[in-house]
């Protein structure tokens, strides 16, 4: 096959960004002393089926590694995160795809952690509850999607521009300073969690809610917490239909919000609540996506909104 058209025919078969491949075998790399992956350490542990790793050594660092490969689940699939534009490029260009796990899930917490703001899961199909892991990536060559089939995943054209959306945002994400992230960010996700757990109906609410987003914020506390409430759009699958109630119910949380900043170093002074068609570019551009599942705070991790490890 000429791998001037090998792109091209792939775009002709069906391949693009958040359709589905079978579940297939994918490497990490990693310290054989300290194996933190799932797949690293069940490769080193002997006879585990399906897996296998090798120690190599870096001849010019001479630095000890090992690379463990194999499948992580069989019943597991792998959902293509490449935009369209790089799967249509010569081989010789760009010769592999990315791909993301994907799994299927049935229980309502990590379905509902997953359709939230999380940095990590993407729910891409809520009929089939199919979620996208982006903790575990891979390479795949394009000569091997040939011999493959495209699986339906994102079940619509907006879905995908979703998927695309979130992947965006995923590498684009925001380093908060630590004075933010201690001052607004883990008051927020740590009362939303509390909440949670006492199963307050609060936070029903962002159910129906496409993205939170945090105004910029610069310079030394008391900050100044303006937040940007994304609605859906009247055909998504979670739009409620009734805005006016909606806003309201926002309403409720946010006067619950206010009392969890320490005045000394924030207070949420503003919000709004609209759809992503009716912001201005300036309103985007000014604020950043507020992830709901968590934060890193000086190494160490402040959760939110999800209430376990996923499957």
């Amino acid at each position: 096959m000429s791998n001037a058209r090998l792109g091209r025919q792939l775009i002709e078969a069906g391949w693009d960004q958040g359709v589905l491949l079978p579940a297939l075998c994918w490497s990490v790399v990693f310290n054989p002393d300290d194996p933190v992956t799932q797949i690293a350490r069940a490769a080193m542990k002997p006879g585990t089926p399906g897996m296998r790793w090798d120690a190599s050594q870096q001849i010019t660092g001479l630095v000890r590694h090992a690379v463990a490969s194999g499948l992580y689940r069989g019943e597991h699939r792998l959902v293509v995160a490449s935009q369209a534009c790089d799967i249509d490029r010569s081989p010789e260009q760009e010769p592999c795809v990315v791909a993301m796990r994907a799994f299927f899930a049935t229980n309502e917490p990590t379905l509902t952690a997953a359709g939230r703001n999380s940095a990590r899961h993407f729910l891409l199909d809520p009929a089939r509850g199919l979620v996208v892991d982006a903790t575990v990536q891979t390479l795949i060559e394009k000569p091997l999607l040939v011999t493959l089939a495209p699986e339906p995943g994102a079940p619509d054209a907006r879905m995908r521009r979703r998927f695309a959306r979130w992947l965006a945002r995923r590498y684009n994400r925001p380093a908060l300073p630590d004075e933010i992230v201690h001052a607004v960010s883990a008051p927020i996700l740590t009362n939303l969690r509390l909440l949670q757990h006492e199963g307050n109906a609060l936070i029903a609410v962002l159910d129906q809610v496409e993205e939170v987003r945090l105004a910029r914020m610069e310079g030394a506390p008391p900050y100044s917490v303006r937040l940007l409430f994304i609605l859906p759009e009247p055909d998504s699958d979670h739009a409620s239909g009734d805005d006016g109630a909606v806003i309201a119910a926002l309403a409720r949380l946010i006067s619950t919000m206010r009392d969890w900043f320490d005045p000394a170093l924030a207070s949420l002074d503003a919000w709004d609540a609209t759809r992503l068609g009716d912001v201005s570019a300036n309103a985007l551009f000014d604020t950043d996506e507020l992830a709901l599942d968590e934060y890193t705070y000086r190494g160490l991790t402040v959760r939110g909104l999800e209430p376990r490890q996923f499957s």
